[in-house]
């Protein structure tokens, strides 16, 4: 900052104050009888003395009011590193003081906003929500890990259009309600919910994507049980006095088979009725597990040998040991290959099993595939839901308890008909050490 138009100004100004003293000194001296040629040589030194003077004292004030200036505009871009030096006989101290104290609040400032910063950018980085902010035209101008994770690893979102992504699709939809929308990374239920910010005069909106599947699935299964525990405790105060009293009387009818036949007729629908709902207590009362560590290869070899069929090909290389529930796991195991089995044709079905590690945000998980080439699966929507089965001897809870001990492992199973083939996939992803 220059004070070019100041300068002259002041010089002008202090001239002119010198006026009165320069026709003052020659009226004096002449009335003294000083001759002509000393009083004009006296007021030209005088003049002379009076300009030396003023360009003496606005160059010094121009001098420190440019480093005033100067240490202000670096506070202005940012830099609050300097300070003025104080001087106890200068008149500016208590302005340079004034400047320090400006400055040093200023730093302190700059340090609380950047440590501010920092930590808004690690919890945005950290937060499992997908954090997306776009341009009115829809271009995207920040991404957090969440948001990038939805998509492959090597399509960074900041510059893309939400068009060419399909992500205008889900913000168009009501964002008062979960949706259904599956990213090229991830699948699910998604509570998506939208922001207005303004920036440099610039209008952008904020979007936030959580998924909600998981707590959905939790409220639903808790609807289930809740559900299932009071039909459960109804149907077995009536099956049991029935149970009972048609085998007291079965005692009593000896000599009328078609009557005796009747009640142990009633008496063992009674009891089968009895073991099938003792079947939904699984559901209901689904144990802690209890981790140890083990090879996920040898439990898997394990199953296929206690199932003895040879329609079954496994297909693994060796992997670390993960911590996981043997008995848990093998139950699930058991379950899906069953599946898959009563899902093959006799002679021509396959079933195959491939152990592996994840590949990109996968990387650390191990994956079991269960893919079979039946028929596949015709009803996605009522996969995992409680009583509902499209075996003759189902009930409905395999594959919502199978799902319920993946997760408690901090794992996922999901199930999806075939791309490329005929039959269906089974996926589990287990967390490696």
């Amino acid at each position: 900052m220059k004070f070019t138009a100041l300068i002259p100004r002041l010089q002008i100004t202090l001239l002119i104050t010198s006026i009165p003293a320069l026709i003052l000194l020659p009226m004096l001296l002449l009335a003294k009888g000083i001759s002509l040629l000393p009083v004009i040589l006296s007021t030209v030194l005088l003049l002379l003395l009076f300009v030396v003077l003023s360009f003496t004292l606005v160059a010094k004030l121009q001098s420190r009011l440019n480093v005033f200036s100067n240490m202000i505009l670096a506070v202005k871009e940012g830099d609050v590193s300097q300070r003025l030096r104080l001087f106890n006989d200068d008149n500016f101290s208590d302005l340079a003081k004034a400047i320090n104290e400006l400055i040093e609040h200023a730093h302190v400032q700059q340090q609380s906003n950047k440590s501010s910063q920092l930590l808004l950018q690690k919890i945005v980085s950290n937060i499992d929500v997908a954090i997306i902010a776009t341009d009115e035209l829809g271009w995207i101008t920040l991404a957090n890990n969440k948001a990038q994770s939805l998509f492959l690893d090597s399509q960074a979102l900041v510059g893309q259009s939400t068009y060419t992504l399909r992500l205008h699709q889900l913000f168009a939809q009501p964002l008062d309600e979960p949706i259904s929308f599956q990213f090229p990374n991830a699948k699910g239920r998604w509570q998506c919910v939208q922001e207005k910010f303004i920036d440099k005069g610039a209008t952008y909106q904020l979007y936030f994507i959580t998924d909600v599947s998981h707590l959905l699935r939790m409220e639903e299964l808790k609807s289930w049980k809740n559900l299932l525990r009071v039909l459960s405790h109804e149907i077995n105060n009536s099956l049991t006095p029935i149970a009972s009293l048609s085998q007291s009387m079965q005692s009593c009818v000896k000599d009328d088979d078609d009557l005796s036949e009747g009640l142990q007729l009633i008496h063992q629908r009674a009891k089968s009725l009895e073991s099938f709902i003792k079947s939904y207590r699984q559901f209901t009362h689904l144990p802690t597990p209890k981790v140890q560590l083990v090879r996920l290869e040898k439990l898997v070899e394990c199953c296929v040998l206690l199932l003895n069929d040879k329609r079954i090909q496994i297909s693994h290389d060796e992997h670390d040991e993960i911590a996981v529930d043997p008995a848990l796991l093998e139950q699930v195991l058991i379950n899906l290959l069953k599946n898959a089995l009563e899902a093959c044709e006799p002679k021509t079905g396959k079933v195959i099993v491939d152990i592996c590690i994840g590949t990109g945000m996968e990387q650390r998980s191990l994956i079991v595939t269960i893919a079979d080439n039946g028929k596949g699966i015709a009803n996605m929507a009522n996969l995992f839901v409680p009583l509902y089965s499209t075996k003759k001897q189902g009930s409905g809870i395999g594959l919502l308890v199978s799902r319920q001990i993946i997760e408690a492992h901090g794992g996922q199973l999901s199930l999806e008909n075939s791309v490329t083939s005929s039959g269906a996939i089974a996926t589990i992803s287990l967390p490696r050490n």
